[in-house]
């Protein structure tokens, strides 16, 4: 598999994220995201499992809303901002996000669904 990184980012608990887009044999490019941190792992675009998922609106100012996941109450949700660091978290009780308290940037949004992270790129515009 032949592959460009794109973005390479931490967080504040020293886990180390790249991201780039991947060729896989027959020529189809895919997107991944791999954390390092005291184990190697990979973590999946979201739509990859939940090919019904829709975070919107996105780009947003704030207010984020999310369709197509079982089981909401056990979802993890967690943003990571450009520089690498965490800058919001929560356990989900419902189907949205309050993330106007952060600044216009771009992010990515990690949810940890049943022990697996899946990632979702997000814009907030102010």
């Amino acid at each position: 598999m032949n592959g460009v990184c794109n973005a390479i980012a931490s967080d504040d608990q020293g886990n180390i994220y790249a991201g780039g887009g991947f060729f896989q044999a027959g020529g189809k490019l895919i997107s991944r995201i791999a954390r390092f941190g005291e184990e190697i792992t990979s973590v999946r675009k979201i739509s990859d499992l939940y090919p019904n998922f829709k975070c919107f609106p996105n780009p947003s100012s704030g207010v984020i809303n999310f369709e197509g996941l079982d089981h909401m109450s056990e979802v993890q949700f967690s943003v990571i901002d450009a520089g690498g660091k965490l800058v919001f978290t929560t356990r989900s009780q419902n189907s949205r996000a309050d993330l106007s308290r952060l600044n216009a940037g771009n992010y990515i949004l990690l949810l940890r669904i049943h022990g697996t992270e899946y990632a979702h790129q997000l814009k907030l515009l102010k």
